[in-house]
């Protein structure tokens, strides 16, 4: 099971601040976003290119790594 994460929104592009918050990238960001998998104050959201003012809340709740356990490896957003 993936878990919630929270942030605190920068001023931008909701791809560029959330790859930039959880160190992800931002095609990986993009494929959160268009995977329903991020909230901005409570609402799913589904365009990268939203513009965000700052101070939004945004919850991420990642898609699990699909890295084989004998190729351990740590996920960007871990």
């Amino acid at each position: 099971m993936s878990s919630l994460l929270s942030f605190s929104a920068t001023t931008g592009r909701l791809d560029a601040v959330l790859a930039a918050l959880s160190g992800a990238s931002r095609s990986q960001v993009a494929g959160w976003i268009a995977g329903g998998h991020v909230q901005v104050e409570g609402q799913p959201v589904t365009k990268a290119s939203l513009k965000l003012r700052g101070g939004e809340r945004l919850d991420v709740t990642p898609p699990r790594c699909r890295t084989p356990a004998w190729r351990q490896r740590t996920c960007p957003w871990t």
